[in-house]
Formats: structure tokens, sequence, C-alpha cells
């Protein structure tokens, strides 16, 4: 797997290049597609090994484009890249140049992470007692907190998580399968994820409609990794469970 990191270069350079890229589709014979990613992503450690299996069952290759949250998602919505590695369904409705895979790569559960012992946390108006943080590039947890009057948005979710260990914040909101796995990377003991998770939702990854033709193929290939048990070992594989 080759990894590129196209991070520094400025996003005008970038999209200076669109007319070239934008209406070349992969065509018969090519065996490389090029996905951007989100850098400093822990679930990529998840979303990348079983898209590397889908592809590699209908014979392409894949490399990866790190790039910031936002950045990757118009990178890829613009035709610099084949597609974007996964995101939530809503995605869509913001950037029409992109087109969903079905057969759903991960789930992501939005937990409320707390040190606090007993947080009345049942769905998003209730957070409005809390002060909290979330990521500034996760646009569907920005647009829920939008009107929330205690709210901090960071760079990345190791800075809400030591918001909440420091005492500024109550609660971050975060992917629980990202959160947890900082949580015990920073030893942060007495900071956990609050039961039931804000949202249970399907990530899909998405394909530039120049590479529509892909969309049924790479379906079916990750049909056949439900059924024949290979999504969910990648999945366990990576300390993930549905």
């Amino acid at each position: 797997m080759k990894m590129i990191n196209i991070k520094e270069i400025p996003l005008k350079t970038l999209l200076l290049t669109v007319f070239f890229s934008i209406s070349t589709p992969l065509v018969s014979g090519e065996t490389t597609v090029t996905l951007a990613s989100r850098d400093n992503s822990v679930i990529n450690s998840v979303t990348e090994p079983v898209l590397i299996e889908a592809y590699r069952r209908i014979g392409i290759k894949v490399e990866f484009n790190r790039l910031p949250g936002n950045r990757s998602i118009v990178v890829a919505n613009n035709g610099l890249t084949d597609g974007e590695v996964g995101r939530l369904k809503y995605v869509l409705s913001q950037h029409e140049n992109l087109l969903i895979v079905p057969t759903p790569i991960l789930f992501s559960r939005l937990s409320a992470f707390t040190k606090m012992a007993d947080p009345k946390v049942y769905g998003w108006p209730s957070l409005k007692n809390y002060s909290v943080a979330a990521l500034g590039s996760f646009k569907f947890v920005v647009n829920k907190l939008q009107n929330h009057p205690q709210t901090i948005l960071t760079n990345d979710a190791a800075s809400a998580l030591s918001l909440v260990h420091n005492g500024q914040v109550d609660i971050a909101i975060l992917n629980q399968f990202e959160g947890k796995r900082l949580v015990d990377v920073f030893g942060y003991r007495e900071i956990y994820a609050a039961e039931p998770p804000l949202v249970n939702q399907p990530i899909h990854h998405l394909l530039h409609k120049k590479n529509e033709h892909l969309i049924q193929p790479l379906n079916d290939s990750l049909n056949e990794m439900v059924k024949d048990g290979t999504l969910h070992r990648i999945w366990a594989e990576h300390g993930f469970s549905k």
C-alpha cells in the first residue's frame, strides 16, 4: 500500500488541476485508484483495510491521499482523487459530485465522552446543560450543535479529549471507536463513553461520479465480504464490533 501525502499543497493549486482530472474516469486496464482520506483519523485503521480488500477482489490497487477533514472531501468532490474513503450519507447533499457505494464499510457511533459520574445524555437536546467539545471538521456534529451555547471546536479528537481530561469541558462528542482508542493511548482512565450513543449510522465509501461504473462491482465485492465473514473479521482485527 502506497501512502501519498499532499497535505502541504495549497488547495488552490490542487483545484487548478481539476480540469484535467475530473473528466478522466478509470478505464479498462487501469489497476489503481487514489482515494482521499482524512488524516489523524483512527478509523482509517479499519476503513482502509476494508477498501484494500474490496478493490483487490475486482483487480484494482488503492493509494491514499491523507488530507485534513474538510480538504479531503473537497478534493474528492472536485475529482482530484477517484473518491473518498468513507463518510456519513448526509455529506452527499453538500457534495453533489460524489456517489455512494450502498454497502457500509463501517458504522459510526457518536458518543459523549466524559468523566462525570452520571451524565444525563439522551439525545442532542440533552446536551444543553453541558459544555461540549467537538471536531470542527465533523459538519454533522457541528450542525447539531450550532445553537448550543457552550461549544468548543477542535482540530482533532485528541484535543477534544484533552479538554475533558483538563476539566475545560464536560463532554467531547466523538466517534466511539476513535475516542476509546485515544483514551487508551493517553491513559485517560477517568474518561469513558456514555451509553447509549447519540448516533449509530453507517459509513459509506464515496466515488467521484466519473467512476460511477465502479459502484456495482465494488458493492458486489463488499457484499461478498459480508457473506464470507471477511468484513467482520477485518473489523474485529482492528478492535471494532458492530
